[in-house]
């Protein structure tokens, strides 16, 4: 008879997109919900395994394509930075896939920053973690001339280690207009994220979009 671990596993294994549709070339399973993180973000956030290795913890962010396409846009800038974005303040990728109902990312395991803090709201943990974050956007500003746009607590993680790292690349763009007349994320985005209006830089609140292009990319998210 299998044991209840392996039955679990099993069960897990086979949950792997919404409406029970399978996502080609994705290996991690959608587990349960983080309620903690509903509605502060454009994504539901999920705990996951790898099929076939239940040793493998996961995270799994998953947008409803049915959301939007202004969401969908959102969501798809933040697949294509978690790709190429690669630095240890940063949730690490593992794997990405995109289906005519949803996107999907796989990220090493990590809870949200406020449920973390509920769990353990330690002050001295609280100084070295939003050192960490400073670092990472001193990468974002200074090393890739990006703008993050969206810095705050739904845009932070923390590992099993306690170690807190930085997400919410739905906005990230560069101040340099691309070709094509492609508008920047941060400029076309802004309204899919929660809460965004309250927090919103002086900059864009005005839409003074030649001030930001002109300005070093910190100061917008200073």
């Amino acid at each position: 008879m299998a044991s209840l671990s392996s039955y679990l596993f099993s069960t897990l294994s086979k949950v792997g997109s919404i409406g029970g549709t399978g996502i080609p070339d994705f290996h991690y399973t959608i587990g349960d919900k983080v309620e903690a993180f509903a509605g502060k973000s454009i994504w539901d956030v999920h705990h996951s395994i790898r099929i076939n290795d239940a040793k493998q913890a996961a995270t799994v962010f998953v947008l409803a394509k049915a959301r939007g396409s202004s969401f969908v846009a959102a969501a798809q800038n933040t697949l294509k930075r978690m790709r190429t974005l690669r630095h240890p303040g940063i949730v690490r990728f593992l794997e990405g896939a995109e289906t005519s109902d949803a996107i999907y990312i796989a990220t090493e395991p990590v809870i949200p920053l406020v449920q973390a803090l509920d769990a353990d709201n330690n002050d001295e943990l609280k100084r070295w973690g939003l050192y960490k974050i400073a670092e990472t956007m001193r990468f974002i500003n200074e090393d890739c001339k990006f703008i993050h746009a969206n810095l705050s607590a739904a845009s932070v993680f923390v590992t099993k280690a306690g170690e807190w790292k930085l997400g919410g690349l739905e906005l990230v763009d560069s101040p340099t207009a691309s070709g094509g007349g492609q508008q920047q994320a941060y400029r076309g985005f802004t309204s899919v994220i929660p809460g965004y209006s309250a927090r919103m830089s002086p900059e864009f609140e005005s839409q003074k979009w030649d001030i930001v292009e002109k300005a070093k990319p910190g100061v917008v998210d200073g």
